[in-house]
């Protein structure tokens, strides 16, 4: 491997299958640059949703950050948007909502966004 680059995907890949968990420096690197990247974006864009290549190397290096508020929503947005592509490849269709809802009562005063999503079939 040596003055060769190796792809990140490959290199995810030499990870997951190595049986003693040691690989050569140069793919440890290879995956430890690609993480700082998508981590590096998901800051910069709070609503940034992850690609299946960057969340499988996201998801290997979950325990790094593990707490991090940021990192959970990032997560749930990757589910959310791959279950919801998932269905449109199906042959399902999606109608969204975005609702405002307000509460007036005497002791609370407040304003919630809700967002809907209905999935059907059009036969």
């Amino acid at each position: 491997m040596t003055g060769t680059q190796i792809s990140v995907l490959k290199a995810l890949e030499l990870v997951r299958n190595s049986e003693t968990g040691e690989v050569h420096p140069g793919v440890d690197a290879t995956l430890d640059r690609e993480v700082k990247q998508i981590w590096s974006q998901i800051k910069t864009n709070p609503d940034y949703v992850m690609n299946k290549d960057e969340f499988a190397v996201f998801n290997y290096f979950q325990d790094r950050y593990k707490g991090e508020d940021l990192a959970r929503k990032a997560v749930a947005r990757f589910w959310n948007n791959f279950k919801v592509k998932s269905l449109l490849n199906n042959g399902w269709n999606v109608v969204e909502f975005h609702l405002n809802v307000k509460t007036k009562s005497a002791a609370i005063r407040s304003t919630s966004f809700m967002v809907v999503k209905l999935f059907f079939r059009k036969e």
